[in-house]
C-alpha cells in the first residue's frame, strides 16, 4: 500500500496526555489519499487495504490513569481529515490499563476499500488517561518492532 509516508507512520512516539474516558484524539499523521494517484510506471494506484498489513503499536512510556485502557484503531473517512467521529474502523488495538513501557502490539488488517482518510485514532476506554507515549504504523506481517 504506497499511500504512506515511507514508513507508513501515523504517529511516531505520539504523546496521549489528558484523555478523558470514552474521549478519542487522532494521530499525528492522518493521510489524504486523494484521487488520481499513479505509482512510477503511469499506473492508477488503488486505495485497496494489502491483506498483508498490520496495525502495529509500541508502548514508549508507560500508560497511566486509573482502569484507563488505550483502544488504537485503524480507520478510514470519506469526507475530512477530522476523524475523530464517523470514521470506519478497520482494526482495533485494546492496550491494556498500565502497560509498561516496551511493550508491543499487532493486529492484522483486513483486505479492504479505504476511504480517502486514513489514521489512527486513540480512545480511553474504562477510565481517563492521564499520560502516555505510543508509536503506532502499518507494518507486514508480525511487524512490531521500530
Amino acid at each position: 500500500m504506497a499511500i504512506l509516508d515511507s514508513l507508513e507512520n501515523f504517529a511516531d512516539e505520539q504523546s496521549l496526555a489528558s484523555i478523558s474516558s470514552a474521549a478519542s484524539t487522532k494521530s499525528t499523521n492522518v493521510v489524504d489519499t486523494g484521487t488520481g494517484q499513479t505509482d512510477a510506471f503511469g499506473n492508477s494506484i488503488g486505495k485497496v487495504c494489502d491483506s498483508n498489513l498490520r496495525l502495529c503499536a509500541n508502548v514508549h512510556t508507560a500508560l497511566v490513569g486509573a482502569s484507563a485502557n488505550l483502544d488504537v484503531q485503524f480507520v478510514s473517512k470519506a469526507s475530512s481529515a477530522s476523524i475523530s467521529s464517523g470514521a470506519t474502523v478497520h482494526a482495533s488495538i485494546r492496550i491494556p490499563a498500565l502497560t509498561a513501557a516496551g511493550a508491543k502490539f499487532s493486529i492484522g488488517v483486513p483486505q479492504v476499500e479505504l476511504n480517502r482518510y486514513v489514521g489512527v485514532l486513540w480512545t480511553a476506554a474504562g477510565g481517563a488517561l492521564t499520560s502516555a507515549k505510543v508509536h503506532a504504523w502499518l507494518g507486514r506481517d508480525s511487524e512490531i518492532t521500530d
